[in-house]
């Protein structure tokens, strides 16, 4: 089992509404798929050289795939939230999705963590080549529920 500083403590993987739109999908709506990062340590914990993945699902198999490359500095105790989609502004985020971190992010991309599989929210450091965190919930989380760290699993709350 990894012990790190760094740690996946909550997330929304399965936003409330319908996942794909034949025309369009709502940032908002992007927005509100999230996972939690936070440093639990008592001292700043530089995120350069980290990479968050997720399990991929292929037709050749399970990969890893990159969610994002992190950057920059967290303070100890603080919390970066991860939303998927383009960057809106804050006061464009539901309250759920907004409330409960310092810091938040942008993947870019439409909704990345899977719903319909079991996905495995984590954390590489690209320099020392290991895993810094890794962490798990089961297929078909609850729609618009935040899911909360217990022993290692994503649970709901």
């Amino acid at each position: 089992m990894l012990i790190s500083m760094l740690q996946t403590t909550k997330a929304k993987p399965n936003p409330s509404g319908k996942d794909r739109s034949r025309f369009f999908t709502p940032q908002q709506q992007l927005a509100g798929e999230w996972i939690d990062i936070q440093n639990t340590g008592s001292l700043p914990i530089s995120l350069n050289n980290l990479e968050v993945y997720h399990l991929a699902y292929k037709m050749t198999g399970t990969e890893w795939e990159k969610v994002i490359v992190l950057s920059g500095m967290l303070p100890a105790g603080k919390i970066v939230r991860i939303h998927s989609g383009r960057e809106i502004p804050l006061l464009q985020l539901l309250e759920i999705d907004r409330i409960g971190a310092e810091y938040h992010i942008f993947t870019g991309k439409n909704y990345v963590w899977n719903n319909d599989q079991v996905d495995k929210p984590s954390i590489f450091n690209s320099q020392l080549k290991k895993w810094e965190d890794q962490t798990w919930y089961d297929k078909y989380p609850p729609e618009g529920i935040v899911l909360k760290r217990d022993n290692g699993k994503l649970v709901p709350l």
